[in-house]
């Protein structure tokens, strides 16, 4: 019997992204995923709304949580910018 495709309780495991507006009014949106296989690639969508903003450049922080419920080994890619990525492996069991 393999352990590749079994079902295992479902697993969820908080992430902290930090991700860059370019104003006050910026804030998160949604996660945008795209999977293939195991491989998830993930992005931060951001959202700008009101008329006055301040105008510092903001790092802030949003919890994606990670929900699988199939054991195998996992590849979360997180796009920090539009040439860099940010891996994580996680292996459920």
């Amino acid at each position: 019997m393999s352990l590749l495709h079994q079902t295992a309780p479902p697993i969820m495991i908080p992430i902290e992204v930090s991700f860059t507006v370019i104003n006050g009014c910026g804030n998160f949106s949604e996660f945008l995923e795209t999977r293939n296989g195991n491989n998830k690639s993930i992005e931060v969508q951001t959202k700008y709304e009101g008329c006055i903003c301040t105008q510092a450049v903001e790092t802030l922080s949003v919890i994606y949580v990670f929900n699988e419920q199939t054991t195998g080994f996992y590849e979360l890619i997180f796009r920090s910018s539009d040439t860099n990525f940010i891996s994580v492996s996680i292996t459920i069991e």
